[in-house]
């Protein structure tokens, strides 16, 4: 028996080839087969109804896709989400494809940011009259080294999808 603690759920237990996601907080297994009333907040799956899974290297999203339905899993960091799959990776789940990401993908989460800290910039400028703007020179530089290191991250990682052999 396993317990994670999630972002999106209380805790998901994993315990007889079964996966629990729930808001209610059982400590262990026996907790939830001993209950006295059922929740409706309780979802129970079998690790044999997962179909594909998927997850992002620098992450800490894993989204498993079931016969019926798609399941969002925010952990609260990369390590217990590894911690996760290497219990739920078994042979029936094979590597589909392991793919990096590319320059497109990597800069548009980043464009934003940047977009909003310039128009923040020109808008001080223009309201507080500054028309020197290297003033803001170190400030501006360091912004642009911290978007390359994140973009640079966001290069190496990959997005990894495992699916069931049938």
């Amino acid at each position: 028996m396993a317990r994670f603690e999630l972002e999106n759920y209380r805790n998901v237990l994993l315990f007889d080839n079964l996966i629990l996601l729930t808001n209610t907080f059982y400590q262990s297994a026996e907790d939830f087969k001993y209950r006295q009333t059922n929740s409706k907040n309780d979802a129970l799956y079998k690790m044999n109804d997962i179909l594909e899974l998927e997850f992002h290297s620098i992450g800490s999203i894993l989204i498993l896709k079931l016969e019926k339905k798609t399941l969002k899993l925010e952990f609260y960091s990369n390590q217990r989400m590894n911690d996760f799959l290497k219990l739920i990776l078994n042979d029936d789940l094979k590597l589909k494809n392991s793919e990096n990401l590319d320059f497109k993908k990597s800069l548009l989460p980043v464009i934003i940011p940047i977009l909003i800290f310039f128009l923040i910039i020109f808008i001080t400028a223009e309201k507080f009259e500054l028309n020197d703007i290297f003033k803001y020179s170190i400030l501006v530089i360091g912004f642009i080294i911290a978007i390359i290191k994140i973009v640079k991250e966001q290069l190496k990682s990959n997005v990894t999808k495992y699916h069931r052999q049938l």
